[in-house]
């Protein structure tokens, strides 16, 4: 007898260490290939990357990877390396049954998390810690973790992917309290984000969740085709452990359509990928629905062996769905065979647990921490909104004092830029009018020296009197265009336009009508103009009456400098 204890106890044990013999010799393989990585903090990085890729698939081999990447951390005091090996060793606890080692990691990295100002992994942390205390059938206490989490994502730290998850679990706790309606409206809120986001890995869990309150609903239809859905998703996202969840769920829609043999062998599927992933949740939820199952067909040994197996591996891990559960379907075995003592225990047993989760107590608790979760964001809310309006009222005062600032810099500018243009106008001006006076003055010498020339020629001998007269006539071409060109070159900068303006209303006056147009615009009288022209002023008294009729305005009543005053 003792022999054979030894043997089963030997081949129990065997497959075990030997998985974990050959788990360590892939993760020895796996730190060899990142040798080459000589900073410390990337490697840990890239470890960790590592584990969490097997995290859902090979979760010991991940433990042991994650143990690496601690190891590591500690030794070069890495913090954000700390944290990260914590919260990842805390979610293979949970998914492997040790809820309090779980929540333990998960503290650990919460605290560093929080000390190091990593949002990110403070939010992702207090969703794991939640979804612990729901496997233990704290919901009270999962809610606080939940709402802790979504008051940061609202707050501090927006991110879509997070918010998607907080739903996620909200919906879940929902739906373990069965008040499906707050259930659907966070996992429908997910939904969307997720769709927006393409988060697929997140959608699995809500179609999955979705899939469950359709068959609870009697919606056989509906629940298969979401289940569908997230087993799709589950495989292309080598989510193995959802794979064996959903098995589980579609075992149960069959089960609910008896359709017997195709639920049985999805309950099977259930267990045996549970169980090669060592997915304590899981394998007891398989174990159940097994149980339940060969209950159903009358196989009372069979039936009576699964839910011992699974009372006692939920008693272990402290896992009150499947503790609930499996009491539960005890009772109702028993009951069927007979033995009405046992059936009255476990259904007594059962209902202790299910009072305890399920209580108006645990109901009042959850409704009142909403409403106080809500207060909380309307006065956060509200003194935001008040914070808001405040810079705004203080923006907008600093808007118009910086545009008083301005509008008066321009206008200081505009006025240093008017006395400048006043000055340089001046300047002009003046120029223009010395140019002119020059004009008028150099004119009036040069006639006294042709008249004073004229008057005494007869004393100059007699060849020589042609030659002289010529070279005056040549000096004194020669100066009037010179001082002209002076002359028109500073009434241009004075008069802007007014040439062209004048050519395009009378292209037909000649230079000398527009020399005398320049002068009369200057207001010069006949005296001053017969003096710079060097003509008779009974000549310019008729260039001016020529004038006046090319431009039009012979039978006006209005002068030469009125009419010109307008170009």
């Amino acid at each position: 007898m003792n022999i054979r204890l030894f043997i089963l106890i030997f081949l129990l044990i065997y497959p075990i260490s030997h998985l974990r013999s050959n788990d360590q010799r892939i993760a020895d393989s796996l730190l060899n290939s990142i040798t080459d990585i000589k900073e410390d903090t990337v490697r840990i990085r890239k470890i960790i990357h590592l584990a969490s890729n097997k995290c859902l698939d090979k979760p010991e081999l991940a433990e042991i990877l994650t143990n690496e990447a601690l190891k590591q951390s500690i030794n070069i005091n890495y913090k954000l390396g700390l944290a990260d090996s914590y919260n990842l060793l805390g979610i293979i606890n949970m998914d492997l049954g040790n809820f309090e080692l779980s929540k333990e990691k998960f503290l650990k990295a919460l605290e560093i998390y929080h000390l190091i100002d990593n949002y990110y992994g403070v939010v992702n942390t207090y969703n794991n810690i939640g979804l612990v205390h729901s496997s233990l059938g704290q919901y009270i206490d999962a809610l606080d973790s939940y709402l802790k989490a979504l008051k940061i994502i609202e707050t501090s730290y927006k991110n879509d992917k997070l918010l998607s998850m907080v739903y996620i679990n909200l919906g879940k706790l929902h739906l373990d309290i069965k008040n499906n309606k707050q259930a659907i409206k966070y996992l429908k809120k997910s939904e969307e984000i997720c769709n927006t986001g393409n988060y697929t890995y997140t959608l699995t869990h809500v179609y999955s969740m979705l899939g469950l309150i359709s068959k609870n609903n009697n919606k056989l239809d509906t629940a298969l085709n979401y289940y569908t859905q997230a087993m799709q998703m589950a495989k292309k996202n080598n989510n193995r452990m959802m794979v064996a969840s959903i098995h589980n769920h579609i075992g149960d829609t069959y089960f609910f359509n008896e359709n017997l043999d195709s639920s049985l062998k999805h309950y099977q599927k259930s267990l045996s990928l549970s169980e090669k992933l060592n997915n304590k949740n899981n394998i007891i939820r398989s174990l159940n629905s097994l149980g339940y199952y060969y209950y159903y067909i009358k196989d009372y040994d069979k039936s009576e062996d699964l839910l011992r197996k699974c009372y006692r591996l939920s008693e272990n891990t402290g896992f009150k769905e499947g503790i609930k559960n499996s009491s539960l379907n005890l009772s109702y075995l028993y009951n069927s065979i007979g033995e009405y003592k046992l059936a009255y225990e476990w259904r007594v047993y059962h209902d202790k647990i299910y009072d305890s989760i399920y209580s108006n107590k645990t109901f009042k608790s959850i409704t009142e921490k909403f409403i106080d979760y809500e207060k909380e964001i309307e006065a956060y809310e509200a003194q935001i909104k008040e914070k808001t309006e405040k810079i705004n009222r203080l923006l907008a005062y600093l808007i118009g004092v910086i545009l008083l600032v301005i509008i008066t810099a321009l206008f200081v500018i505009q006025k240093n830029r008017t006395k400048r243009a006043i000055r340089e106008q001046e300047n002009l001006n003046q120029t223009l009018a010395s140019k002119t006076i020059f004009l008028y003055r150099k004119n009036e010498v040069f006639s006294k020296v042709k008249d004073l020339i004229d008057e005494n020629k007869e004393h100059f001998v007699q060849e020589n009197q042609n030659i002289i007269q010529k070279i005056l006539s040549q000096i004194q071409i020669a100066q009037n265009e010179e001082v002209w060109n002076e002359v028109e070159l500073y009434f241009n900068k004075v008069h802007k336009n007014f040439y062209k303006n004048l050519n395009d209303d009378f292209p037909n006056l000649s230079l000398n009508d527009r020399r005398l147009c320049t002068l009369l615009k200057m207001n010069m009288t006949t005296k001053e103009i017969s003096s710079i022209t060097q003509q008779t002023p009974h000549s310019i008294d008729i260039a001016r009456s020529r004038l006046r009729k090319k431009l039009g305005i012979t039978n006006q009543r209005i002068t030469l400098y009125s009419f010109l005053s307008k170009y």
